[in-house]
């Protein structure tokens, strides 16, 4: 299974984040260096998530010195799970596995308003953070200034660091440069699931 590789933004603004680093503690200790694995979801036939074969999956992965866990992304099925099943599913993870590793949390919604309720959610059952895609369904409205106040608005409202994601194949949008630069100056964005951008960045 690929590890998750995520390219911290403040590698490339460091002076910028230092300016915020005593508003927000929380993003500036957060440690991405290491492997995350982007877990799959396991169901019953009847279409529940099915938590004892997900115990089963993390006992193995567990000896593993992974850095940590991805849940409700794309291999996790992130699009087919409701709000609920998210959270449950955060919530049990968080005690299956331990308190060294990371658990980030996919949480991208249509709205700004139910991504900034969903990201804090996942925050309070154990999400050490959280990973958005642009939102996307009128793709055609949305223009640099609207997506960098989606991801400043979930940044703003969410007590874990916000990690973006530019899933160009699902949403359509690929970020620039320039707006992630200037979404990288918020103290509670920390960085950027994106290959062939984070090359273009942070080279």
């Amino acid at each position: 299974m690929r590890g998750l590789k995520i390219q911290l933004l403040s590698n490339a603004l460091k002076p910028a984040l230092r300016r915020h680093s005593s508003s927000s503690s929380v993003a500036t200790n957060f440690d991405l260096d290491g492997v995350f694995v982007p877990i799959p979801t396991p169901y019953r036939a009847n279409g529940d998530v099915d938590y004892g074969a997900l115990a089963y999956n993390f006992e193995r992965w567990e000896k593993i010195p992974f850095r940590g866990y991805c849940v409700g992304g794309s291999n996790g099925e992130g699009p087919y799970l409701k709000a609920e099943e998210k959270l449950e599913m955060v919530s049990k993870i968080r005690s299956m596995i331990g308190k060294d590793k990371l658990l980030i949390a996919g949480t991208t919604c249509e709205s700004t308003k139910l991504t900034c309720d969903l990201s804090k959610a996942a925050a309070e059952v154990g999400a050490n953070g959280v990973l958005v895609m642009s939102p996307f369904y009128f793709k055609t409205r949305m223009t640099e200034n609207s997506l960098y106040d989606h991801f400043v608005s979930v940044a703003d409202s969410c007590p874990a660091p916000v990690i973006v994601y530019n899933m160009v194949p699902v949403t359509g949008i690929d970020l620039s440069v320039d707006v992630l630069k200037k979404m990288s100056l918020h103290p509670n964005i920390v960085g950027v699931k994106d290959k062939d951008v984070s090359r273009t960045l942070f080279e």
